[in-house]
């Protein structure tokens, strides 16, 4: 008898061990595998019509944003436009507005940050887009009576777009991430975060060969209910993966950029 009960006692001493190492095993790969995932933080912007307010936005561009900048959007409240309160410029990250009163009484208010700096610091980034700042900055100076760039054109139709489209992008000074607003405004006015926008994703519905950029496929032409984007928890459908952020980029832009590198490519070849 007092051999059997040995006999069962360290049988279950053994599984306690061995269940006390495999819990080990599991709480250091969950902690290694935390530790390795890039920490994604919630920004806080209006850039979308078409979102509930007060939810972090989904879909496949959204995704996309938080694998290349580590940012996750969450639709706050609506586009500031001509006779709105610029209260919401309090809780937001980022802000899309209107280039009317509303955004010069915030410039004057002394609520929305001058990003010339950052701007210019980002040479290609001014160089592109000159006769779109050159323009917003003028017009700052004239209602506002403040020099700088207090606002990023949104929403362009073409590259040299003097603003006409009317839009822009600001941080309020409130702002609590910054930096990060600005590399997604800047990421968006890439022709990398351009082709995304307008398209979708790299290698599936287009690519850049040559230092051109071809269009694979566009699912804008599709008219069957076969519109999906391939991710990685399988497939995606059109309405759901397609950027809804009013950014610098848009499709208008990125029918520019195809004609703009094809022309230049078909130039390199004539000489």
């Amino acid at each position: 008898m007092k051999k059997k009960h040995m006999i069962i006692t360290g049988a279950l001493s053994f599984l306690l061990t061995a269940s006390l190492i495999l819990n080990g095993i599991l709480i250091y790969q969950d902690i290694s595998k935390a530790s390795n995932q890039k920490e994604t933080m919630l920004l806080k912007a209006n850039l979308s019509i078409d979102w509930v307010p007060g939810t972090p936005m989904g879909g496949w561009f959204i995704e996309h944003l938080k694998e290349k900048l580590g940012i996750h959007v969450w639709q706050e409240d609506y586009p500031v436009v001509e006779g709105d309160s610029i209260d919401c410029l309090n809780w937001l990250d980022l802000c899309y507005m209107n280039c009317a009163e509303s955004y010069y009484d915030a410039v004057r208010e002394g609520k929305l940050m001058n990003l010339e700096d950052e701007v210019k610091k980002r040479s290609w980034l001014y160089q592109r887009y000159r006769n779109a700042f050159d323009q917003i900055k003028a017009d700052t100076l004239k209602h506002a009576g403040k020099e700088g760039i207090y606002g990023i054109p949104a929403d362009l139709t073409y590259f040299n777009s003097k603003g006409e489209e009317g839009l822009c992008l600001t941080i309020p000074v409130s702002s609590s991430h910054p930096k990060e607003a600005m590399e997604l405004v800047a990421y968006s006015a890439s022709y990398e975060g351009i082709m995304n926008i307008a398209y979708g994703p790299e290698g599936q519905m287009w690519e850049k060969k040559d230092g051109k950029y071809v269009l694979l496929q566009d699912w804008r032409d599709v008219e069957t209910n076969e519109k999906f984007v391939k991710t990685k928890d399988g497939m995606e459908d059109y309405d759901t993966a397609v950027c809804k952020l009013r950014l610098v980029g848009s499709y208008l832009l990125g029918q520019r950029l195809l004609i703009e590198t094809s022309d230049s490519k078909r130039k390199e070849t004539k000489k």
